[in-house]
């Protein structure tokens, strides 16, 4: 019996089966191209599949696909009861999820999906890691700030299942993001900056920026500007997660002088000098409660219930994106905004 294994994990899970093929999500060289186009096939796949019955299991299962990092594909001898139970243990400790003769299962055999093999009765798995720190977290939101927010929603992913992007990257986004807010704010007073000269001071920042800084710089377009404003935030979430700064709860918005006198006063090369990433457990801390947050600000939205009190959305949106972009290399700064809020993008089912 052929079985193909979708397991969040970065790093290789030995098993005893005959393997067939196995490809790593990333590479030094980068993405593997192959493996992406699967995966967003079988996320389509889910999508239509779940459209009718979106619920916390069909969106945990999507950011499953979504956040596979390595795929194996081995025979296993099915009349093998001993092999049986090796697989339920190694997908248990792979966190990965199976695709065996079309059905996708859990480690158990259980459906994940609705369909030839029966209902859909099986669980996404979680690490005892990422359900801690969730539980963790959600705890103190309720008892401090009065955010609820669902058991049933996934969590973060956890340390063996994140890539944190390198520091030089993270500084380089950074500059982009204090540069077009710069630029942003100029236009909106109707004095646009020189973009040119800004360049010129700037040369790996401007190369760094995404299509979408790009589309602005360009058209100076004020509705485009007025959005780019708040980049700011993001700009100061990353700065945090270089150590560079403090703040606390996401109420009011950051000081724009002292941001850009952290980031540009001593020029380009003198910023990007010596940048170290904070600890993995500090991100995935912070990556969990705006995650969390986030997702009860856009519940508060959706079902028009009172807001959170002292707690301004943009400025949680923009801290997650930057934590979303950080956290997740297969996402581009222009997609980060909507990575971690697809549960409310409830998929279209698919008409003939």
């Amino acid at each position: 019996m052929l079985i193909s294994a979708y397991s969040t994990r970065h790093e290789h899970c030995p098993h005893e089966f005959t393997i067939v093929a196995e490809r790593a999500r990333w590479h030094n060289s980068g993405e593997d191209a192959q493996l992406a186009g699967h995966l967003d096939a079988l996320a389509d796949y889910i999508r239509a599949e779940t459209a009718e019955s979106w619920t916390f299991g069909a969106y945990a299962l999507l950011r499953h696909v979504t956040d596979t990092q390595r795929w194996y594909s081995f025979d296993l001898d099915e009349t093998d009861p001993s092999q049986l139970a090796r697989l339920s243990g190694w997908a248990s400790e792979a966190n990965a999820i199976l695709m065996v003769d079309g059905a996708l299962l859990d480690a158990q055999g259980r459906p994940l999906l609705t369909g030839a093999h029966g209902a859909g009765s099986g669980e996404v798995p979680r690490s005892d890691e990422t359900v801690r720190r969730a539980a963790e977290i959600r705890e103190w939101l309720s008892a401090e700030r009065q955010v609820g927010v669902p058991v049933g929603l996934t969590p973060v992913r956890g340390s063996q299942e994140v890539r944190v992007r390198n520091a030089d990257e993270v500084g380089l986004r950074v500059l982009a993001l204090v540069l077009t807010s710069d630029f942003a704010r100029s236009v909106v007073a109707g004095e646009p900056l020189d973009p040119s000269a800004m360049a010129s001071v700037f040369p790996r920042s401007f190369a760094a920026l995404s299509p979408a800084e790009r589309e602005l710089f360009a058209s100076r377009d004020a509705d485009l500007a007025r959005r780019a404003q708040a980049r700011i935030e993001a700009a100061q979430e990353l700065l945090w997660t270089l150590s560079m700064i403090t703040f606390g709860w996401p109420s009011r918005a950051c000081s724009v002088e002292r941001i850009e006198r952290l980031t540009l006063t001593g020029g380009e090369q003198d910023f990007l000098q010596g940048l170290v990433v904070r600890p993995l457990p500090d991100l995935l801390n912070e990556y969990e409660c705006l995650a969390s947050l986030v997702w009860a600000l856009d519940a508060v939205r959706r079902q028009q219930h009172p807001p959170i009190p002292e707690t301004h959305p943009v400025i949680c949106a923009e801290r997650l994106a930057a934590l979303s972009w950080l956290l997740n290399p297969q996402v581009t700064w222009d997609d980060a905004d909507q990575y971690d809020r697809g549960y409310w993008r409830r998929p279209q089912a698919v008409r003939s």
